[in-house]
């Protein structure tokens, strides 16, 4: 399910597995300008050696979507992971929050604001978590198109490992592409204890083909806290929060509804965190290059 900017809730696009759930889902819609959307569904384990099965988890929420002033756009929700009561192990919180944002347009300065906040247990521990996003854009009136935005993220991470409390960010189902680089056998940075801005370049020599740029500056929220996804953490906090910088370029080239080509190259330069981290990798920069193929089929049985 997309929902929003599909930071909390995915239909996945870059890697070549899909999130799937069994439930049911429910949607009111005004003509164009609103819409509901409930639903209660359990996610599904993906299991690369038997048949896939039902998680003990349950994944539900509302989310509202409002279109009334095209300036002040609104997305507003509350989504929910649950475990079973018996098991203590799993997380057991609630998120709420919201997103205000106006659409690009050439010549007006655009925006987007994103603000959630996450309530509950994970394991045995009482968890308070928040992400925030925040971006503003500029369309020039050039060839090209060109737009210029400037960004920045921020996912709390857990302050200390050896308190009672939780505070590390789950951005649950969300996809992460689109905000920090590709992900499938690269993306190392995900929407926990993250500490991020960045800068963007979206140019679109013809209608078909786009390009676009991107450099970005990470840093863990938390010092103490793991670098969520790398299996990396200094508990005592001596190996700092700099974990470098990502530059990526893509180009993407739709020609037409059924096919769309898309290349890109992403270097991490590494930051002095790697370099200090008990057990991390004392290697070089990284770089990833891929190239990809779309096609949509229609079949009428």
């Amino acid at each position: 399910m997309d929902l929003g900017k599909r930071r909390l809730s995915a239909r996945n696009r870059m890697r070549n597995s899909t999130n799937a759930f069994e439930g049911i889902s429910w949607t009111l819609t005004g003509k164009t300008d609103w819409m509901i959307r409930a639903f209660l569904t359990r996610p599904v384990l993906i299991d690369p050696y038997d048949l896939d099965s039902s998680d003990n988890r349950y994944f539900w929420g509302i989310f509202f979507e409002s279109r009334h002033l095209p300036n002040f756009n609104m997305d507003l929700y509350c989504l929910g992971l649950h475990s079973n009561e018996q098991d203590s192990a799993r997380p057991r919180h609630s998120t709420v929050g919201g997103r205000f944002y106006k659409m690009p347009e050439t010549g007006i300065i655009d925006y987007e604001v994103e603000s959630a906040w996450q309530f509950g247990k994970n394991e045995s521990l009482d968890h308070l978590a928040y992400f925030q996003h925040g971006e503003i854009g500029y369309s020039i009136n050039a060839s090209w198109n060109p737009r210029l935005s400037f960004q920045y993220d921020y996912a709390s991470g857990d302050q200390s490992p050896q308190d009672d409390r939780s505070g590390r960010f789950n951005t649950l189902f969300g996809a992460r592409r689109f905000d920090f680089s590709p992900t499938g056998s690269y993306g190392p940075f995900s929407r926990s204890n993250l500490n991020t801005p960045g800068i963007r370049l979206v140019l679109n020599p013809l209608k078909e083909l786009q390009i676009m740029a991107s450099h970005r500056t990470f840093w863990l929220a938390s010092a103490r806290d793991a670098w969520a996804g790398s299996g990396l953490q200094d508990s005592t906090g001596s190996s700092g929060t700099s974990l470098g910088q990502n530059f990526e370029t893509r180009i993407r080239w739709q020609s037409n509804s059924h096919l769309m080509i898309e290349s890109g190259y992403a270097r991490f330069f590494k930051g002095s965190y790697l370099e200090l981290v008990p057990d991390g990798p004392r290697t070089g920069d990284s770089n990833f290059f891929y190239i990809s193929v779309e096609i949509k089929a229609q079949f009428i049985v």
